[in-house]
């Protein structure tokens, strides 16, 4: 017997989810990727992730009837992105699993 899933406690996003203009998925390790499907449905804001992570979460939102092509955004190291009041910068990173980035953040 053991612990098969975690249900993410988001209670201190339920008065903010309008406020989320993004999702960024630095890479598809399941502590990364898996509280997904519970936020998916709640936020409508695009999800930022590199081509393998962009393809793990595709499963996960397939799985839960909740994939939308036009929210999963690819990014790769060395793209930037503007979301909101932030400037995102994705660069590589050596990890675990392919396809990892870091992020550099500049507020405005």
């Amino acid at each position: 017997m053991g612990i098969d899933y975690i249900i993410p406690d988001l209670t201190y996003l339920d008065d903010k989810f309008d406020r989320v203009r993004g999702i960024v998925i630095t890479h598809g390790h399941e502590d990364h990727t898996g509280a997904i499907r519970h936020i998916a449905d709640k936020v409508d804001a695009p999800i930022y992730a590199t081509p393998l992570t962009c393809g793990l979460v595709e499963a996960k939102l397939r799985a839960a009837k909740l994939y939308d092509a036009d929210r999963l955004v690819e990014v790769n190291a060395g793209d930037s992105v503007n979301i909101g009041p932030f400037e995102v910068e994705f660069f590589h990173v050596c990890h675990s699993i392919p396809d990892s980035v870091g992020l550099g953040i500049t507020t405005q």
